[in-house]
């Protein structure tokens, strides 16, 4: 029994990669990974995840003061010093060699005026609006404790130099504005996977792990698949998506609210509204064809739904860039 125990322990260290014997580190490394939050593989599949921005430089000049933002994001300060406060009251410093990393929300910011940062902007939320980390953020780690940390994010960041025609540029137009061919899309996903294994290794080892969102319904996830899974500039039918699941419209209104927290059409326009800020705030297309995009069909009609959805004018959005 025992030699077939210690086999199977080998087979899962050859998966992980932890093969060359079984010190304490690697035990410590496979203890970590079996100690994880579980999902079933298809509620791990309804997180959404893209990277907005890779910024290496000097702090920009609206990067003082209160900030909003819903995703995460992280700094590695090269020079000088920073400080962030959250709307909640959680604070986080550092200095040179060392991360902030940074939740959701609204935030002040200070940095020295000598200041230069390595910073990352992601998104990595669930249906529900959750982020994937939104618990025990902001905290500060140092990099050389981490120093797959800074490993993955540069590599990251020299995919945006190769891919990128403009170098210099802060955002990476990972959202569908950027065309790249499909080995470059594959590999933008496999370093912004890297990055993330990398940070949730980073947090746990502080006691911060992920937030989880399980549902326990196959329906439910069904028709989140396919509401996730179809371009919006299709009109997508919430009685069609009732349909395929077996279920009525009330049945499908009901179980999804329980579930993901709003209605199958309040989660269509919220996707929506999340991608029309995306694509109005990277400032690159013009108002005709993010309309199209989106599956309106008019700017006109475009103009009218944000402005009742926000309070603000598509133009007003693009023209600040936030």
């Amino acid at each position: 029994m025992k030699r077939i125990i210690n086999h199977i322990i080998l087979r899962i260290f050859r998966v992980f990669g932890l093969t060359g014997g079984v010190g304490k580190g690697k035990w410590k490394a496979m203890k970590s990974i079996l100690s994880q939050p579980t999902m079933r593989q298809s509620e791990w599949a309804t997180m959404s995840l893209s990277l907005q921005w890779v910024y290496e430089g000097t702090i920009p000049d609206d990067g003082h003061g209160r900030r909003k933002n819903a995703n995460l994001a992280a700094w590695l300060l090269l020079e000088g010093e920073a400080r962030v406060r959250m709307e909640d009251g959680a604070e986080a410093s550092a200095g040179p060699g060392e991360w902030i990393l940074l939740p959701g929300g609204e935030r002040v910011q200070e940095f020295s005026e000598d200041a230069r940062i390595f910073s990352l902007c992601w998104c990595a939320f669930w249906p529900d609006g959750r982020n994937l980390f939104n618990h025990g953020l902001p905290v500060t780690l140092s990099a050389s404790a981490h120093p797959l940390l800074e490993t993955t994010a540069r590599e990251l960041f020299e995919f945006q130099q190769e891919y990128l025609a403009d170098k210099k540029t802060f955002f990476v137009r990972s959202r569908g504005v950027m065309q790249i061919g499909l080995q470059a899309y594959l590999k933008l996903e496999y370093l912004l996977i890297r990055w993330l294994d990398q940070v949730t290794a980073a947090l746990e080892s502080v006691g911060v792990v992920p937030a989880t969102h399980e549902i326990p319904d196959e329906r439910v996830l069904l028709a989140l698949e396919l509401l996730e899974r179809d371009p919006l500039r299709r009109r997508v039918s919430v009685s069609n998506v009732a349909k395929a699941v077996g279920l009525s419209i009330s049945q499908l209104d009901r179980l999804f609210t329980q579930h993901v927290g709003h209605t199958p059409k309040a989660h269509l326009q919220a996707r929506k509204l999340s991608e029309a800020r995306n694509l109005l705030e990277e400032g690159d297309l013009p108002m005709k064809q993010i309309s199209y995009r989106l599956g309106f069909s008019s700017p006109n009609a475009f103009y009218n739904w944000f402005k009742k959805e926000t309070g603000k004018s598509p133009s007003s959005v693009k023209k600040s860039g936030r």
